[in-house]
């Protein structure tokens, strides 16, 4: 098991957009890595990541990217259409 050695750092819209997935029925856990935020929606696990409107990726991140899909979450709007898309009619 590895020591923290600092905390990671949160994106400002983070609490806005997890607030946004739990009100469409998500139960969201906060992780520091590979990615932000793993998703249950619905029956399924989702993996996500939080940025701002002009956040970049890492270059872990890019590399974690490649083999395993994440939704690049960046706004409430986002939220909302990943979780809306999501829900049985």
């Amino acid at each position: 098991m590895s020591i923290r050695r600092h905390n990671a750092r949160r994106d400002a819209n983070e609490s806005r957009i997890i607030a946004a997935l739990e009100a469409m029925g998500c139960i969201v856990h906060r992780m520091d890595t590979p990615c932000d935020l793993l998703i249950w929606h619905r029956g399924t696990v989702y993996l996500a990541e939080v940025k701002t409107k002009t956040g970049r990726l890492t270059r872990d991140q890019q590399l974690f990217m490649e083999n395993w899909p994440v939704t690049i979450l960046r706004s409430v709007d986002d939220a909302i259409a990943f979780a809306g898309g999501k829900v049985a009619a």
